[in-house]
């Protein structure tokens, strides 16, 4: 009941016996997959030898012989082949549209995802920070963990990725999502001559000037 990422897996196994030379073969779903002689040595492996399909459940066993007297492994294995790595997909939400390069006005960031991937392992989720430092990675091992919520954020400029690992090590990285969180308020300030309040003005003409505190 394991998991292989290649279509050519190798097997190991040991053997004992008295002789010098042995025939050694690995039989997959009841066909003859690879075939070497092995010699004065306790461990051997073989690579199967066709390609194996993803999706689809192996037996496996290994016969030995040494010419007269055969025997097989006492258990027959399953094993699946999966290939494929898992897909990550941002997902919009009430909270978050999710596209890139937003702007944040509170300090609790809101992400959503979705998984294309049969035999799910884990996801991480990771928050960088302008420096590219990942400053909170949370992972979880159930896929139906889709959505996190990253809270008490500072100002500033974050990235955002996950990263999904399937039951047989295949790995991807979704695309990465940059937003910037602002909470501070524009800061407007009056300049002369209409910082002056209350003031009488014999002209048809009000200047008004103004400088902004926001970047």
């Amino acid at each position: 009941n394991t998991y292989f990422n290649t279509a050519f897996p190798n097997f190991n196994m040991t053997y004992s016996g008295d002789s010098l030379t042995y025939n050694l073969e690995l039989f997959i779903n009841g066909t003859g997959r690879g075939l070497r002689v092995i010699n004065d040595t306790l461990m051997s492996n073989i690579t199967t030898n066709t390609t194996l399909v993803d999706g689809q459940n192996y037996t496996w066993f290994f016969n030995v012989t040494n010419g007269s007297q055969a025997n097989r492994s006492n258990v027959t294995l399953v094993f699946t082949i999966d290939t494929t790595r898992p897909l990550i997909t941002y997902e919009a939400s009430g909270f978050n549209s999710l596209s890139n390069n937003t702007n944040w006005s509170q300090s609790t960031f809101y992400v959503n995802v979705s998984y294309t991937e049969i035999n799910f392992g884990n996801v991480t989720f990771n928050l960088l920070n302008s420096s590219t430092a990942n400053i909170n990675g949370t992972k979880f091992n159930t896929s139906s963990n889709r959505a996190m919520n990253f809270t008490g954020l500072a100002d500033g400029i974050y990235r955002l990725n996950l990263t999904a690992l399937d039951t047989a090590n295949n790995t991807n990285t979704s695309e990465q999502r940059t937003f910037t969180v602002d909470t501070t308020k524009p800061l407007i300030s009056f300049l002369g001559p209409s910082a002056h309040n209350g003031t009488n003005i014999s002209s048809g003409n009000v200047t008004v000037r103004v400088s902004y505190t926001e970047t």
